[in-house]
């Protein structure tokens, strides 16, 4: 959403520890938002930017936990 990529600490800190559940991303995905350091252009404004952040760190970890999933025996 900017020109440099940026490490959200606090997010990850947020997840450590956690059952993966939809609150905890919500949180994490929050958390990314208040991180991120979006820049307007052309192809969209700092605002939209930061809701694409908390969109995209959700779909993230709910992939990541689906997949997990998938890869543990006996699990469904």
């Amino acid at each position: 959403v900017a020109p440099a990529p940026l490490k959200a600490d606090a997010a990850a800190v947020a997840l450590v520890g956690q059952v993966p559940t939809d609150p905890v991303f919500v949180e994490a995905a929050r958390l990314a938002q208040e991180a991120a350091r979006p820049i307007s252009d052309t192809r969209g404004t700092a605002a939209q930017r930061r809701h694409l952040v908390g969109v995209l760190v959700r779909r993230a970890l709910q992939r990541a936990v689906a997949r997990a999933r998938q890869n543990v025996p006996g699990e469904a």
